[in-house]
């Protein structure tokens, strides 16, 4: 990490953490809401839930908003406006039986960067959680995520102002909550169909993880082949889930592309993969495992291949 990358996030937590937060220039979401899933019908169901009107969103002010930074109000409406813009959140006439309330905090500045240089440094923080309700008032769901921004303004004569490089800032961050929010919202009430065809090999890495969690839970049928191509994601900790929930919700015309997946990393890399093999068997994976129990490996990873040896030649044929 560059040292003005240290002095950058040193500075944004001295001026605006208060308790918690993220690090400079990192969006936190948080995870969505457990529950049970089940077959196509309360699929279904999940999907007459959107869109949902959005009838109220409320911020407050954190201690540490900036007598220069946009109002409450200000915030208030560009998330409004955001979460409009998605295809889960519609304005309050909308017909939908479902509503949706938006609650959270809000804190934002600017100040003179410490490294010596004219830039400024600026930071917005948002803190949101939105509650579903049908029409009877029945709580559906609770989804909440987190923000915590940073950026070096420029300090050259054509640059924005710092009040307005803020201001552009704090709506940037709006509009990644509302996304987040939307996200977690379609991911726990869209149908399986759609819930599969959300899954993208070059996807954010929180959003990726949020819909293979959700798939492996409810576990649709045709998620094979896309769970497959998430076998080339940049992320190896999305590798690594997809791989484990194709062990649980695949077929065995996974198997060679988790071989070939397993046979590009390091050893201790392996594990999911090895827990996959072993659930879908087959001839070609009893072979793959049987000629890794040969190798020298990790005691670790000679235990996962046993144990997925065990495993496959039970469920043969």
């Amino acid at each position: 990490m560059s040292t003005e990358k240290l002095a950058l996030i040193a500075l944004l937590a001295f001026a605006l953490i208060t308790t918690t937060g993220c690090p400079s220039d990192v969006m936190s979401t948080g995870p969505a809401p457990t529950a049970s899933k089940g077959n196509a019908k309360k699929a279904s169901q999940k999907a007459s839930a959107l869109p949902a009107r959005l009838i109220d969103v409320k911020i407050s002010p954190e201690e540490g908003l900036a007598d220069h930074a946009p109002t409450v109000q200000d915030a208030q409406g560009w998330l409004r406006e955001a979460m409009i813009k998605t295809d889960v959140f519609q304005k309050d006439a909308a017909p939908s039986q479902t509503t949706a309330t938006a609650r959270g905090s809000y804190r934002a500045g600017h100040q003179k960067a410490t490294d010596g240089t004219d830039r400024t440094v600026g930071a917005v923080f948002f803190e949101v959680t939105v509650t579903l309700k049908n029409a009877k008032g029945r709580e559906l769901g609770q989804y909440s995520t987190e923000a915590f921004v940073g950026d070096h303004f420029k300090a050259d004569k054509d640059a924005p102002k710092p009040d307005q490089a803020l201001k552009t800032l704090v709506q940037e961050v709006a509009a990644e909550v509302a996304q987040s929010l939307a996200v977690q919202t379609q991911i726990e009430h869209c149908d399986d169909k759609t819930l599969v065809a959300m899954l993208d090999p070059k996807g954010n890495k929180d959003t990726m993880d949020l819909v293979v969690r959700e798939i492996r839970t409810r576990r649709p049928a045709d998620a094979t082949k896309p769970l497959v191509a998430m076998l080339k994601h940049p992320e190896r900790d999305i590798v690594n889930i997809a791989a484990s929930t194709l062990g649980d919700v695949g077929t065995r015309d996974a198997v060679p592309a988790l071989i070939d997946s397993g046979s590009r990393v390091e050893p201790l890399d392996r594990l999911p993969v090895l827990y996959a093999l072993g659930k879908l068997g087959g001839p070609q994976a009893i072979v793959y495992l049987e000629t890794l129990s040969k190798e020298p490996l990790p005691p670790m990873v000679i235990q996962a291949v046993q144990r997925a040896l065990k495993e496959a030649r039970q469920g043969a044929p």
